[in-house]
């Protein structure tokens, strides 16, 4: 069965009853105020999912189409379609390292729902309004819930989720009884920038009168600093 893979603009908001806390604008201001970083980094990648484990290196200095180099599982033990999902994956590593991007995307009136002395946690409801989505994902991202974590010193995203309330119907055989993805960040260095460290998504249903359980998650480590050639 194919994975059903989805594209989340986060734009709007979801209204639940909130608390009274300190100034909220003052962190979603910050975060929005951050830039993504020039710097770059080399970093190893574990891939796991219900398919596949593989282990692979990336290298933003070299050029586009060979920056991901596999570790394992050895060429003999490859799938078929295997050289086309490396080719996917590092384009989606071309554009989701840093998340710092992700401040940008908070709406505006994303509602207050945690305070601790040092992170805040705001709620809101993504939408899709990519031009290019089928009426299918957009119908998907209407029940989205979204939580995302700050750090009160500077804005930085901490981490991000994205959960979906009730059933959905992809097809007539199909039926999504479960949707969450989870990202969490971590500072390149004390006082840093914050990078996806770790990226767990699990989705759970039917298919043709069949129980399903898949998931994915991507871990990143040991980086490195470097110079571009």
């Amino acid at each position: 069965m194919k994975k059903i893979s989805i594209l989340i603009t986060l734009v709007t908001t979801l209204s639940v009853p909130t608390y009274s806390f300190s100034s909220d604008s003052i962190w979603l201001e910050r975060a929005r105020a951050l830039t993504e970083p020039a710097a770059l980094y080399t970093y190893d990648v574990d891939y796991d999912s219900d398919e596949l484990r593989a282990r692979a290196s990336y290298d933003p200095r070299r050029a586009k189409g060979s920056r991901l180099t596999v570790i394992e599982p050895a060429a003999d033990m490859r799938p078929g379609d295997f050289d086309k999902g490396v080719k996917e994956f590092e384009a989606e590593l071309d554009e989701g390292f840093w998340c710092n991007a992700m401040g940008k995307e908070i709406p505006e009136d994303a509602k207050l729902v945690e305070e601790t002395g040092s992170t805040v946690t705001f709620t809101f409801k993504p939408e899709n309004d990519d031009e290019n989505a089928s009426s299918t994902d957009k119908k998907f991202a209407e029940k989205l819930i979204g939580h995302v974590t700050l750090d009160k010193s500077d804005g930085a995203v901490l981490g991000l989720r994205l959960a979906r309330e009730g059933k959905f119907k992809p097809a007539a055989f199909i039926t999504i009884r479960s949707f969450e993805n989870i990202i969490t960040c971590a500072r390149t260095e004390p006082g840093g920038p914050t990078y996806i460290m770790s990226s767990e998504t699990r989705v759970s249903g039917q298919a043709m009168f069949k129980d399903f359980k898949q998931y994915e998650i991507r871990k990143l480590s040991n980086l490195q600093r470097v110079e571009a050639k």
